[in-house]
């Protein structure tokens, strides 16, 4: 009978051994689960617009975690961070641009998102113009040609699938501007457009030229 008793109690002691293993390890694997964050990083230029293209690395004490470039919109996320300190150092500019304060330092706390903004320094003035028809869809392929004082060309280029044509001109001063072909469909703007570029407001230089549908065709608006 004795020996029944302490096979039993052998028994359960194993049992209870087993059941505190099992919690104890619930317990350590919770307490290692990984904590991680979120960082955004804008990059934009001192006139507030989107600056797409440069590279940044992420640091840590132990060097490189990952590295990432601005998409269109002058975005990067780096996602599932672990919690810690880093830096964000830059390590290719886009062309035509300065970085005054290249390097920047982030606590990142469990389940947060750290947001932060560069401004980088444009370096020449630009021009954005957008061509689009009366009800605001953009037209592709839209033909257009820059001069200078002189009538000196500076560029002959198309619009994109998003109506835009950009340029970025050498230096500040006082430009012309003129639509010389629209596609089928459509009446070009024959306006001969005048641009005063300065290191003010007008550093960018955002502008719209309207092409009105061609009499007699059908809408070719999606």
């Amino acid at each position: 009978m004795k020996k029944i008793f302490l096979g039993i109690t052998f028994v359960v002691i194993l049992l209870m051994a087993g059941i505190c293993g099992w919690f104890l390890n619930r317990k350590f694997d919770g307490s290692n689960k990984k904590e991680v964050g979120t960082i955004v990083l804008k990059c934009e230029d001192q006139t507030y617009q989107t600056v797409p293209d440069g590279t940044y690395d992420l640091r840590s004490e132990d060097g490189l975690v990952m590295s990432a470039t601005a998409d269109t919109a002058g975005m990067i996320t780096f996602k599932n961070v672990s919690i810690g300190s880093y830096k964000i150092v830059s390590t290719s500019i886009p062309e035509g641009y300065e970085l005054p304060y290249p390097e920047t330092e982030i606590d990142l706390q469990a389940g947060k998102k750290v947001s932060i903004t560069k401004t980088y320094k444009r370096m020449v003035p630009r021009l954005v113009l957008t061509v689009e028809d009366q009800d605001g869809n953009p037209i592709k392929d839209a033909k257009i040609e820059l001069y200078d004082e002189e009538e000196y060309i500076l560029n002959t280029g198309y619009t994109n699938q998003e109506g835009l044509y950009t340029f970025n001109f050498d230096t500040t001063g006082t430009y012309y501007m003129q639509q010389l072909e629209t596609p089928d469909g459509y009446v070009k703007d024959d306006t001969l457009y005048r641009l005063t570029l300065d290191d003010d407001e007008n550093f960018t230089f955002r502008t719209t030229i309207v092409n009105q549908y061609e009499p007699g065709e059908e809408s070719l608006s999606a």
